[in-house]
């Protein structure tokens, strides 16, 4: 297959559309009234012993060009979306090919009949969002499954990939490298606009020096491909980079001075830009915790939005919450707080997306309530989980942490750095944007808080133009200025995305790894989420909660066999279904599993997780393997659980990102991506 030719800005000739596989799906239009026929179920698809996978059921993506017809063999029909998704309900051999009889929703009838070959199969939902990390090299992509493994399975295959790499963006695709092309900058920001790039087959690789545990992935993936290059649209003129701030403070009563100190800082800083373009495109918002209001309401609340974040903000109004915030008179129960209600406080302010960087920073003295055996904890929000769902390509998100290290507190400071230091780890690179005052040092952190702001300010400035360039640093303040960087850069480049046009491609299939060849680490250049429905992401939510309960159940009695206290945790559920835990209950499912027919902790699992191209944990857990397991095992299992059923509500709710493959099927079948490192 001959080269494209790729333009990075402006190049003459045949091109591959830097959207690649990005449809935005601006799917419109309405079914015609077709013919009736009775009809049945979709297809399940087929394991490799031809028996049906419950719940897996057979659908497509349909090609550009691809018409619905009344009856199979029409010459002529409705032509539909490109990247359209349908459910197969019959298929029919025929002398022209084969024909599928197809359906936009699985509980309404089929609509229509489509030639097969006008379509791909997509059964997974399986996508990509290409990874903002600007330091990464490139993805590839190839013709064929040889072409790359060529590349991939020789020791040399960092250099391998940057030869590729340069050669493409001299000439173009070196003969006989099946290399198709490469990906160009910027990209579509999947942030701002939902995009498809479908995942048609993952496979599992296994390399040599890959530490255990570390999943690195071979995929093909659907596309789109210009054939010929078009007139040049307009370039629409450019949104200016915003950044939104929420301040989350420990107001307990050990925090006052440090209180004190943020509003004299923040106001001196503020009265600095309040004229300049930097401060023009910032807003901050303010968020104060303390603790569960169970056992000393005295001391007034959980968490309180002081000034909510916004788009057009009010200087005046923010310092004069600023100076509201008081430290709470009354003690707390003992020196945790709950730092995930105030962060849980800062994410629901409606006006994230508003902002291209968005920035979370904590302020604390303490270590905070985590964990199920927690009673005073306000939500199960996981710190890890948290962050690398927030500072995914969906939401990019970063949490700095100020943790003031006081002589009080010093038997906690283990706690703290654990807790707080998961929270603060910011995307692929792992950036840590912990910061820790030594006894907590008042004049050390009235300077870490002036150089915070500063320094935003500044990047502000830069981000603004075409280079990000990196702030100098003094000593001291390498960390701080290292951790502001890179979060900047990754929000400056998905800001750049947001503003390029790009034309809408044809359908190609490539082969692509779903990490960077030239780094040693492995690090992720694509990130593979999982399109689930309402009803699949309950069915997930519920099944975890089954085994959580199992588990703290097994931390008290220890008992021989975990999986007949997982059937009698089921089997109570579904005796008494008003106690059921559900994200929505009209979806429960739960009647439909059987405990006695419960072997292990896949088939208390929805059946597709097991069918997908990843090494799941917990699927991994057999009667065997979780025999004479102790408490720690289960405690932390728990601890992981728990957080991801707070990340699968926090989906739940998240309505904004729910999105139809299909502008004919009913709500029911709107998707969310779910990161697959985020399943069970």
């Amino acid at each position: 297959m001959a080269a494209f030719p790729l333009r990075l800005g402006m190049v003459q000739g045949p091109r591959i559309s830097w959207i690649l596989a990005a449809v935005i799906l601006t799917l419109a239009g309405s079914c015609l009234p077709l013919g009736q026929r009775a009809w049945a179920a979709p297809l399940l698809v087929l394991d490799s012993a031809n028996q049906p996978i419950p719940g897996l059921y057979q659908r497509v993506l349909t090609k550009p060009g691809a018409q619905l017809m009344a009856t199979a063999g029409d010459p002529d029909g409705r032509l539909v979306p490109n990247f359209s998704v349908y459910y197969v309900h019959e298929r029919q051999e025929r002398d022209d090919g084969e024909w599928l009889y197809l359906g936009p929703d699985r509980l309404r009838p089929p609509t229509a009949w489509m030639r097969a070959d006008q379509t791909v199969p997509w059964n997974h939902l399986m996508s990509l969002t290409f990874n903002m990390n600007p330091d990464r090299a490139p993805v590839l992509f190839f013709e064929d499954k040889p072409s790359l493994e060529a590349m991939t399975f020789p020791d040399d295959r960092a250099q391998r990939a940057e030869t590729l790499i340069q050669a493409y963006q001299a000439s173009g695709a070196p003969p006989d490298s099946g290399l198709f092309f490469v990906e160009p900058r910027p990209v579509v920001d999947f942030n701002s606009s939902f995009y498809l790039m479908p995942v048609l087959n993952a496979q599992e690789l296994r390399l040599r020096g890959v530490r255990r545990g570390q999943r690195l992935n071979m995929v093909e993936v659907a596309g789109l491909a210009d054939p010929d290059t078009p007139p040049q649209a307009p370039t629409p003129e450019r949104e200016p980079f915003r950044a939104g701030m929420v301040f989350v403070i420990d107001t307990t009563k050990s925090m006052q001075p440090y209180i004190d100190r943020a509003h004299q800082v923040v106001k001196d800083i503020l009265s600095q830009v309040t004229n300049t373009e930097a401060g023009k495109r910032m807003s901050f918002g303010l968020v104060g915790y303390r603790d569960s209001l169970r056992d000393n309401p005295a001391i007034e609340y959980v968490a309180k939005t002081f000034y909510p974040l916004k788009r057009e903000f009010d200087q005046t109004a923010f310092l004069s919450a600023l100076g509201n915030m008081k430290a709470a008179t009354a003690s707390t129960t003992d020196f945790r707080e709950d730092t995930m209600a105030g962060v849980q406080e800062a994410l629901s302010q409606g006006n994230w997306r508003d902002f291209d960087a968005r920035i979370v920073v904590v302020i604390t003295d303490a270590p905070m309530r985590q964990g199920r055996n927690d009673a005073l904890r306000s939500n199960d929000l996981d710190p890890a989980t948290l962050a690398r769902d927030q500072s995914s390509e969906v939401n990019t998100t970063a949490f700095f942490s100020f943790y003031l290290d006081t002589p009080a507190g010093r038997a906690h400071v283990d706690a703290a750095r654990g807790s707080l230091g998961k929270l603060s780890t910011f995307g692929e690179s792992q950036t840590n944007l912990m910061f820790e005052l030594p006894d907590g040092d008042l004049e050390a952190y009235t300077n870490q808080i002036r150089l915070f702001n500063a320094k935003l300010f500044n990047l502000m400035d830069d981000a603004q133009g075409t280079q990000l360039n990196a702030t100098p640093a003094t000593p001291g303040e390498e960390a701080m200025v290292h951790g502001m960087d890179e979060v900047m850069r990754v929000m400056r480049l998905a800001w750049a995305r947001r503003n390029s046009g790009e034309p809408v491609p044809k359908f190609f299939r490539a082969m692509a790894l779903d990490f960077d060849p030239t780094d040693r680490s492995y690090r992720r250049s694509v990130e593979i989420n999982v399109l689930l429905n309402k009803n699949q992401l309950n069915d997930l939510y519920q099944a975890l909660g089954f085994i959580a309960e199992a588990s703290a159940d097994q931390i008290d009695n220890n008992t021989d066999s975990f999986i007949t206290k997982v059937r009698e945790v089921v089997a109570q559920a579904q005796s008494d279904p008003s106690n059921l835990d559900s994200l929505d209950p009209s979806a429960s499912s739960v009647a439909a599993m059987r405990p006695e027919e419960i072997e292990n902790l896949s088939d208390v699992l929805a059946s597709y997780v097991g069918y997908l191209p990843y090494e799941s944990p917990l699927l991994s857990l057999d009667p065997a393997s979780l025999r004479n397991r102790g408490p720690t095992f289960y405690s932390d299992l728990i601890l992981r659980l728990d957080g991801l059923r707070a990340m699968y509500k926090h989906y739940a709710e998240d309505l904004d990102r729910w999105v139809k493959l299909n502008p004919e099927a009913s709500d029911a079948e709107k998707v969310y991506p779910v990161p697959l490192d985020l399943l069970p």
